[in-house]
C-alpha cells in the first residue's frame, strides 16, 4: 500500500473512530486479524464472523498475552459484538465488503473477552518458572546476625 493510500486509510479510520468511540488501534487490530485469517486459507474466500473472531482471539493472545482483555477494553471493546460493530463500520465506509448473509450478530460469542484464555488455550509461560536463587549469606552477615547490622 502506498504512503498516500495508507494515510488516507488512517484518516478514514480516525474519522470513524471519532464517531463511534472505538480507538483507531481497534480498527487496525481487526484489519491485522483479518489478514491472519486470510493467510490461513488455502484459497481466497469470504471470512465468516466466527472465523474472524477466532483470528481476533489468536491475534490478541499472541500480541498482548495476559494483558489482551485490558488492551481490548482500553480500545472500547467490551464484548464480541463490538468487533461486529467495527467490521460493519468499515463495511459502511467501503473499507471492507460483506456477503448478503453477513450480520453484526454473526459476531455474538458470549463471554468472548472473559474467555480469551479458556482451559484448552490458557496462557502459559514458555518454561516453568524457577524459584529465585538465594545467595548465601556473607561471612559478615553471618557474624552480625540480621542484615544491615540489626539484631
Amino acid at each position: 500500500m502506498s504512503d498516500a493510500k495508507t494515510r488516507d486509510l488512517m484518516d478514514r479510520l480516525e474519522e470513524i473512530s471519532r464517531k463511534d468511540g472505538y480507538a483507531p488501534d481497534a480498527y487496525l487490530f481487526v484489519m491485522a486479524s483479518l489478514d491472519r485469517a486470510m493467510r490461513r486459507l488455502s484459497a481466497p474466500r469470504h471470512i465468516t464472523g466466527a472465523e474472524l473472531l477466532e483470528a481476533i482471539r489468536q491475534e490478541a493472545v499472541e500480541a498482548f498475552g495476559p494483558m489482551a482483555s485490558t488492551v481490548l477494553r482500553h480500545w472500547g471493546i467490551k464484548n464480541s459484538l463490538d468487533f461486529g460493530s467495527i467490521v460493519f463500520n468499515m463495511v459502511r465506509e467501503q473499507i471492507l465488503s460483506k456477503s448478503e448473509s453477513d450480520r453484526p450478530e454473526d459476531f455474538c460469542a458470549p463471554a468472548f473477552i472473559e474467555t480469551l484464555f479458556d482451559s484448552d488455550r490458557a496462557y502459559r509461560l514458555t518454561e516453568e518458572p524457577k524459584a529465585p536463587r538465594m545467595r548465601p549469606a556473607s561471612k559478615t552477615q553471618s557474624k552480625q546476625g540480621a542484615p544491615h547490622g540489626r539484631s
